[in-house]
C-alpha cells in the first residue's frame, strides 16, 4: 500500500516523527507492506512552492491508498495571504471534499495528577478524564438542535441532520 504523508505545519512534523514508527510496526504486525511518500501542504509547501497546496501534492494524494494528513496553517502567517489562498481554504477543505473526509476524531485525556493544568474545571477532571469528540467536517450546517442535560453538566448534544 502506498501512503501519502503530509506533515504540514506547527506540530505536524513532530507528530509525524512520533507516528511513523507506530505505522511501520502496525503494518508489519498486520502483514502489510507499505511505502510512505511525503508531500508538502500548508506553509511548508508555500515556503518551497509559493502555494499552500501544490499540484505535486495533489498528485501524490490521488495516487495513494491512504493519507496521513497532519496540521496545516499558522495563525501568525495566515493573514499574510488572501483568504482563498490560505491553507484552510486552498488545501484542507478541498482535500476533505475530494476524498470524503467527513469526520475528525479527537481523543482527549487528562491524566490523574495533571488536573491543575487542564483548561476544564478541577471538579470535572478530578481523578482524570477521557473524552472523545467526533467532529463533522464537510457539511454546511453547524447550527443544528442543541440540548443540555437536566440537571446541567451531565451531557450535551449538538445535532446536524443530513438526508
Amino acid at each position: 500500500m502506498r501512503i501519502a504523508l503530509t506533515p504540514g505545519d506547527g506540530i505536524g512534523p513532530e507528530v509525524t516523527d512520533a507516528c511513523l514508527p507506530i505505522l511501520y510496526a502496525a503494518s508489519r504486525l498486520g502483514g502489510h507492506e507499505i511505502s510512505v511518500e511525503q508531500g508538502l501542504v500548508g506553509w511548508a509547501a508555500y515556503d518551497v512552492h509559493k502555494d499552500v497546496m501544490p499540484e505535486q501534492t495533489w498528485g501524490l494524494l490521488r495516487r495513494s491508498d491512504g493519507v496521513l494528513l497532519y496540521a496545516m496553517g499558522l495563525p501568525e502567517r495566515d493573514p499574510s495571504l488572501p483568504p482563498d489562498m490560505r491553507p484552510e481554504r486552498r488545501a484542507l477543505l478541498p482535500i476533505r471534499r475530494e476524498f470524503g473526509l467527513s469526520t475528525n476524531i479527537r481523543p482527549i485525556k487528562v491524566h490523574p495528577g495533571l488536573e491543575h493544568i487542564s483548561p476544564l474545571r478541577a471538579d470535572i477532571v478530578k481523578g482524570g478524564l477521557e473524552v472523545t469528540c467526533f467532529r463533522e467536517l464537510v457539511g454546511g450546517d453547524y447550527f443544528g438542535k442543541k440540548e443540555v442535560s437536566d440537571p446541567p453538566g451531565q451531557w450535551a448534544a449538538d445535532e446536524c441532520r443530513y438526508t
